[in-house]
């Protein structure tokens, strides 16, 4: 009995330690699938991509790597707008057009908390859906729960991928 609580006890301070010794914030990295069934209404077309973004520490820059493929018409726009995903919302950002979408959005401190809560999406809009014919919103590619216990957790998943 006293064997295993110096043992727990040894495990925590462990970790307290290991807590301790890590960097304040890092880097925050998000993901997007983009395809018509993301819509406001879902459209049965063939194109799809994908984006990674990286949100700085200071939470100030979001860069962005976003391509696509197979659209139905020639792409017109492409914007980050501000709704949740069974939304439609207003445009907070163009982007360049093109299949490959690389760059940094300057993005705006009241933003961040909607990036965070996944209501911000990437919309490609083309001659054919004027609206919109690919949608992703973007969501954290490693989500934390919100106690401690979960991101002691999250750490430990980090270190195993090392």
């Amino acid at each position: 009995m006293i064997y295993r609580s110096l043992v727990k006890m040894a495990a925590v301070t462990a970790l307290f330690a290991l807590v301790a010794g890590l960097p304040a914030a890092a880097d925050t990295t998000f993901i997007a699938m983009l395809d018509g069934a993301q819509n406001v209404p879902p459209l049965p077309v063939p194109g799809s991509g994908s984006a990674i973004l990286v949100l700085n520490t200071a939470q100030t820059q979001l860069s962005f790597d976003i391509r696509y493929r197979d659209l139905i018409g020639q792409e017109t726009d492409a914007h980050f707008h501000n709704a949740g995903p069974r939304d439609n919302g207003p445009i907070h950002f163009g982007l360049p057009l093109g299949t490959s979408k690389i760059g940094v959005w300057d993005i705006p401190s009241g933003m961040v908390p909607e990036l965070f809560a996944g209501r911000i999406y990437i919309n490609i809009h083309t001659d054919v859906y004027i609206t919109g014919e690919l949608r992703g919103n973007i969501q954290n590619a490693a989500p934390v729960e919100n106690t401690t216990w979960g991101r002691i957790k999250h750490l430990f998943s980090l270190e195993s991928r090392r």
